[in-house]
C-alpha cells in the first residue's frame, strides 16, 4: 500500500512519504499522507474503472476554483491531475482539517448560499457527464434493476410524475448532485471550508440539484419541516431567484429526489451482493407525499 502511495506522491512530486493515515471515504479508497512538502489527501478512485470519467471531472473543479468554496486538484509541473498505472486512478488534494458539525439550521443554510452560488458559474464548454441527475438515470437503474430482479412493483417508479415529467423549462448549469454534510469540511467556528467530493458534478437541471439537498434536509420522522425549507429557499434565492416553473415543479423534484437515491441505493447495495429484493412502494416519494 505504501508502495502505491509513494508512487503517487512521486508522480504529483509531493515528497517522500513519511507518514501515512487511514481516510473515510464511500466510494474511494482514500489516504492522508505527510511528506516533506506537507499533508495531503490521497483520493483512489475504487467504484469507477474508468478513467477518462474521472478525468471529466477535473475541468469542472478547475472551473469552480476561485468561484466557490472547494478544495482543488494538485496538478504536476506537466498540468496533469490524474495518475493512472495499470488498474490505479488516482487523485490528489492539499488536507484541509475538518471539524464535524452536527446538523443546524445555520450549517444547512450555509451550503444553500453556496449552492446557489454554484448555480450561477458558467458552464460554457465543460464536458458532459452522466451523473445520478440526469435525466436518463432513473430509467437506465431500473433497467438493471428490473434485468436482475432486484425489485417488485417498479412501474410505480418508471411511471410517477415525477421520473416523466418534462424539465425542459427549467434552467441548468453546474450541480452537484450530492450536496449532504458528509461532503463538506467545516472549521472551529461552523464555518463552511470547502464543498467536496464531485463524482456527481456535471450540467444538470439546478431545481433537481436544490432537491437533492432539500431532501437530505428537510425531512424529519416522516414529515415536511416547512419552516427550515421556507428559510432554505429565502438563502438561496438572496444570491439566484428561482424562476415561477422551478416554484410550481418543486415538490414533484424533490420527489425525483427521492426516487433517484432509492434507485441508486438499491443498485449499489446488489452490486455488493446484496440479495434482498426491494419493493419499489417503500420508496420515500410515497412516504413523505
Amino acid at each position: 500500500m505504501k508502495d502505491e502511495l509513494q508512487q503517487i506522491s512521486d508522480f504529483f512530486e509531493l515528497g517522500v512519504i513519511t507518514e501515512t493515515e487511514e481516510a473515510s471515504g464511500n466510494s474511494n479508497r482514500n489516504s492522508y499522507i505527510t511528506t516533506s512538502t506537507g499533508k495531503y489527501l490521497i483520493k483512489i478512485i475504487e467504484e469507477r474503472n474508468d478513467a477518462s470519467e474521472v478525468a471529466s471531472e477535473i475541468p469542472y473543479v478547475k472551473r469552480l476554483k476561485g468561484n466557490l468554496k472547494i478544495i482543488p486538484y494538485i496538478e504536476n509541473q506537466n498540468g496533469e491531475s490524474l495518475f493512472h498505472k495499470d488498474k490505479t486512478i488516482a487523485l490528489a488534494q492539499p488536507f484541509v482539517e475538518n471539524i464535524p458539525v452536527e446538523r443546524s439550521e445555520a450549517v444547512i443554510l450555509q451550503l444553500v448560499e453556496e449552492q446557489a452560488r454554484l448555480h450561477q458559474i458558467d458552464p460554457s464548454d465543460l464536458p458532459q457527464r452522466q451523473h445520478w441527475i440526469n435525466l436518463g438515470y432513473i430509467a437506465r437503474a431500473l433497467k438493471e434493476i428490473e434485468e436482475n430482479n432486484w425489485m417488485a412493483n417498479t412501474e410505480v417508479l418508471k411511471n410517477h410524475p415525477a421520473a416523466t415529467q418534462d424539465w425542459s423549462s427549467c434552467e441548468s448549469g453546474i450541480i452537484h448532485g450530492d450536496l449532504h454534510l458528509s461532503n463538506t469540511l467545516f472549521n472551529q467556528n461552523k464555518e463552511l471550508l470547502a464543498i467536496i467530493d464531485w463524482e456527481e458534478v456535471g450540467i444538470g437541471h439546478y431545481v433537481l440539484d436544490f432537491a437533492i439537498t432539500i431532501s437530505a434536509f428537510c425531512f424529519d420522522n416522516k414529515k415536511l419541516n416547512k419552516e427550515l425549507l421556507e428559510k432554505m429557499i429565502s438563502v438561496y434565492e438572496k444570491e439566484r431567484l428561482l424562476s415561477d416553473i422551478e416554484k410550481q415543479l418543486l415538490d414533484i423534484a424533490i420527489q425525483r429526489a427521492f426516487i433517484t437515491a432509492f434507485v441508486w441505493k438499491c443498485l449499489r447495495k446488489h452490486r455488493q451482493g446484496d440479495e434482498t429484493v426491494w419493493d419499489a412502494k417503500d420508496c420515500n416519494c410515497f412516504t413523505y407525499f
